[in-house]
This record gives C-alpha cells, sequence and structure tokens, in this order.
C-alpha cells in the first residue's frame, strides 16, 4: 500500500501479545475492547511510543473491564498512562455536540472538521496530565455525561512520539445486548477527523500542510 509517498506495510494482530511486532513498527492503530495487556506488553507499548512512535487509539481501547457485574479493571497503569486516559464509565447512547478545540494544535491537526451532533457512547474518562485537548464535548445530552469542554480527542505527548486517542466510534452488531449501532461511523465529520488523524499518522503533520520533500521512505505499521 502507497500512501503519501510511503510505502506501509500492515501487519494486522487482535492483541499486544506480538512486542518483537510492537519493537519493528513505526506506527499503531487500536480499536479494541478489554483487551489487557500483560506488564511485558505494557512495557512495549510505552517504550514504543517513547521511542518515536505514533498510536491512534480509537473508541474502547483504554476500556477495561470485567462483565456481571460491570465494574472497570484496577490496575494496568503503565497502559493507561501511555493512552493518557482511562474509561470509566458512559451513559446510554445518546445525542451530543462535538466540537474542535479552541488551541492551535487543534485548529492545525483538525482544520476543516466542523462543530457536529453525533450519536455515540460518551466517554467519562480519568485523563493523564498534560494533554492536548483536539476535540471536546459541546453539548452532553443527559445528566450524568460529560461537561461540556470535556476531551473527545487528544494528543498525548511521551518522550519522542505521540498518542492520538478519540473516544468516539462506537458500533453494535445485531448479537450485541444494545443491537445494532453505527453511531459516529455513519458522521460525515468523523470521516474528516479520521482523516485527519490518518494524516499525523503517517506525516506526523497538520492536514493541508506540506511536509519537507524526503527521500521515499518505508514505514511498518501494525493495526
Amino acid at each position: 500500500m502507497v500512501c503519501a509517498g510511503r510505502d506501509l506495510r500492515i501487519d494486522i494482530r487482535s492483541d499486544f501479545s506480538d512486542v518483537d511486532a510492537l519493537r519493528r513498527t513505526q506506527r499503531l492503530v487500536s480499536y479494541t475492547c478489554d483487551v489487557r495487556p500483560t506488564p511485558e506488553e505494557e512495557r512495549a507499548l510505552h517504550a514504543f511510543v517513547d521511542g518515536g512512535g505514533r498510536w491512534l487509539a480509537l473508541h474502547s481501547t483504554n476500556a477495561l473491564f470485567d462483565v456481571d457485574p460491570v465494574r472497570v479493571v484496577t490496575g494496568h497503569e503503565r497502559f493507561f498512562g501511555t493512552v493518557g486516559s482511562k474509561f470509566l464509565s458512559h451513559p446510554p447512547i445518546c445525542d451530543f455536540g462535538v466540537r474542535v478545540a479552541r488551541n492551535s494544535v487543534a485548529e492545525q491537526l483538525m482544520h476543516g472538521v466542523p462543530d457536529f451532533t453525533t450519536s455515540d457512547e460518551l466517554y467519562l474518562l480519568e485523563e493523564a496530565p498534560g494533554l492536548e485537548i483536539l476535540l471536546e464535548v459541546d453539548a452532553p445530552a443527559v445528566a450524568g455525561a460529560a461537561a461540556p469542554g470535556a476531551p473527545i480527542a487528544y494528543l498525548h505527548n511521551i518522550g519522542s512520539g505521540q498518542v492520538l486517542y478519540c473516544s468516539l466510534g462506537h458500533a453494535g452488531s445485531p448479537t450485541h445486548p444494545h443491537g445494532t449501532h453505527r453511531c459516529s461511523w455513519v458522521a460525515p465529520e468523523f470521516g474528516l477527523i479520521l482523516d485527519r488523524a490518518k494524516n499525523w499518522l503517517i506525516e506526523g503533520v497538520p492536514s493541508g500542510t506540506e511536509p519537507a520533500a524526503a527521500a521515499r521512505n518505508t514505514t511498518e505499521a501494525s493495526i
């Protein structure tokens, strides 16, 4: 696959167990739920970002929980510290507003993304300090939801690398307890957000910004 002058080797995994692949890769995309890394995997993920890797973490990547009864797990602090947040809870799927945060990093990286309303799971997060907020809640729809200004997407800087996390993107199959939902996946604005995130992931520059001329490069990405 060739994108923006780079050859991308895509390697797909269902968890983080291949730490050797993490040591080789330069880019990582995760769309997971309750995938619990071992201590070795947590160290490998942190070292990947700290060493200059870029990790695009979507939706429930930061959600580790037991069921029956539902409760957020304890531990995995290095993992949550690397992602930059820990999922705590969410109200039922509801409509809420999303806006680009009012700062220069957000305005450059999410350039052209309008304020919009979506129907999705509105995550309550325990946040790491020092996040650069990219998208935030504009108007929650239900009591107990995240307050206006709470982060929906952010950059988390670790060493020479970064994590870009976005909490949007729930999807439920017909066998899901709450039925079939496509949520933000049907919103064109979410497509714009993912396009901007893709540009950041590959080039590390805001959408619409010309990258410096460089020799043809090969990047390995794990998903």
